[in-house]
């Protein structure tokens, strides 16, 4: 459309002769240009992303929380899909395959990455980390300093806070709290 617009005033500013009305159309086409260039470098840092924030937002425990909606395919992730609840855009990476689905949230400064996946009622919280390819689902918490990693798979209603630390291959679930400075290392 905008390339018709410049090619249609560009017919114009050859055909009128005034020099005032020239200046008036060649300026209006580079207006035309820049804007093109700046929607296309929009397009360009849109398509970098997998995600962006949007307006949606509800309050959770004294913090105010955005929806995120996915901007292209990855994974099981499907372009336009809505996912889980973030404080802050840096909760959740651009990078990898991680991803917040349903009613989970992310807060405070906590970060999912990689392949990570919050789902269902889970909670991620304070400088927790949840990365690699583990997953914190149904109404799982974790928070404080929590490193969930691995294939470490957190159900039900466990709760990893403190300075635990899970690098393992196991489920972990139940209504168990795992805290203090825990490390669980089941690789081989």
């Amino acid at each position: 459309m905008l390339t018709m617009l410049t090619l249609t005033l560009t017919f114009i500013h050859n055909r009128i002769v005034k020099k005032k009305w020239k200046k008036i159309l060649c300026r209006l086409n580079i207006l035309i240009y820049l804007l093109y260039v700046n929607i296309e470098i929009n397009n360009i840092k849109n398509m970098e992303k997998k995600f962006e924030v949007i307006d949606t937002s509800i309050e959770f425990n004294g913090h105010q929380l955005y929806r995120i909606k996915a901007l292209k395919d990855f994974a099981d992730v499907k372009f336009g899909d809505f996912g889980g609840w973030v404080e802050v855009p840096q909760n959740l990476s651009q990078e990898g395959d991680c991803w917040i689905y349903d009613n989970a949230k992310v807060i405070d400064v906590a970060q999912v990455k990689d392949n990570a996946q919050v789902r269902d009622n889970a909670i991620v919280k304070s400088n927790a980390l949840v990365c690699g390819d583990a997953v914190v689902e149904e109404d799982a918490l974790v928070g404080d300093f929590a490193i969930i990693s691995n294939h470490t798979v957190l159900r039900q209603k466990v709760k990893a806070v403190g300075q635990t630390t899970l690098f393992t291959d196991a489920t972990i679930m139940g209504t168990g709290t795992i805290t203090g400075s825990v490390i669980i290392n089941c690789n081989k």
